[in-house]
């Protein structure tokens, strides 16, 4: 509710606070949703690194939003090395689902 002001007031730092706390019981759309406060800065410094981690856990567990996102991560380059071949897998493994 904090990441998007529902029903509280938007609060980053909470919305971190609470994503990480269900990411770290391998709650899939928690970690993505952790993965993209990371990218974005959103109560939580802008790391590129942690990002890809995120998304990473996410991914394996089929989350279809964090294989996009770990593949737009892939395609820029951003936290890991850019490879083009590596962002295609993702999307269509993302497609798969």
């Amino acid at each position: 509710m904090y990441i998007v002001g529902r029903g509280v007031e938007f609060d980053g730092k909470q919305a971190a606070f609470w994503s990480r706390k269900a990411a770290e019981q391998g709650i899939a759309e928690a970690q993505s949703n952790l993965g993209e406060m990371y990218k974005r800065g959103m109560g939580v410094e802008i790391d590129y690194v942690q990002a890809v981690a995120w998304y990473h856990k996410a991914a394996a567990q089929g989350f279809s939003k964090a294989l996009i996102n770990l593949g737009l991560m892939y395609e820029s380059g951003k936290g890991v090395e850019k490879d083009i071949t590596k962002a295609r897998a993702l999307y269509k493994q993302a497609k798969m689902r």
